[in-house]
């Protein structure tokens, strides 16, 4: 029951508001979790993710950024293996954020071949590696909950802040 987890923080801000809410509440997440893109209707929810479950925030997330990844149109990427991260970083650092959502191709230096999506999904999965791993300083794997947060090192790292910002963008 949706209706029920609503906190009473929330509910005091506007309490008519959301007893009008909670009488149409189970209709409204069902048309929601058929149907995402319907947040766009009721985007008040969105100030409130703690009321729409991960898997319609997610397909909202994905939808809405399916609509905004021009495929028609590709941006091509020189990389060099040897150096993924520092590589990956200096080149997205000088394209835009549309050109970021352009189909990629990658070319690493010195290599050939010809990208028809494997290249890239090797630099993905490479780079994500690279991103997360301990001796590059940025994040840290916690013991208890297998969660990675900043590392405190990272600050020794120059750049370090724009490093962080460009991991969001890839992950």
């Amino acid at each position: 029951d949706k209706a029920s987890k609503i906190p009473e923080s929330i509910r005091e801000k506007s309490p008519i508001f959301w007893e009008m809410f909670e009488k149409h509440s189970l209709m409204i997440y069902q048309l929601i979790e058929k149907n995402p893109i319907l947040l766009d209707k009721f985007n008040f929810l969105l100030n409130y993710p703690e009321l729409l479950s991960f898997n319609v925030r997610s397909s909202y997330f994905r939808t809405k950024m399916k609509n905004k990844i021009d495929l028609k149109s590709l941006i091509q990427i020189k990389i060099n293996r040897k150096n993924l991260l520092n590589s990956s970083f200096n080149v997205l650092n000088k394209i835009s954020n549309e050109d970021f959502l352009r189909r990629i191709c990658i070319v690493y230096n010195d290599e050939p071949g010809v990208d028809t999506g494997g290249i890239v999904r090797d630099w993905f999965t490479n780079l994500i590696k690279e991103i997360f791993k301990s001796t590059n300083n940025l994040f840290v794997c916690s013991k208890e909950s297998h969660n990675y947060q900043p590392n405190p090192l990272s600050s020794s790292i120059p750049n370090y802040l724009n490093y962080f910002k460009f991991a969001g963008k890839i992950v």
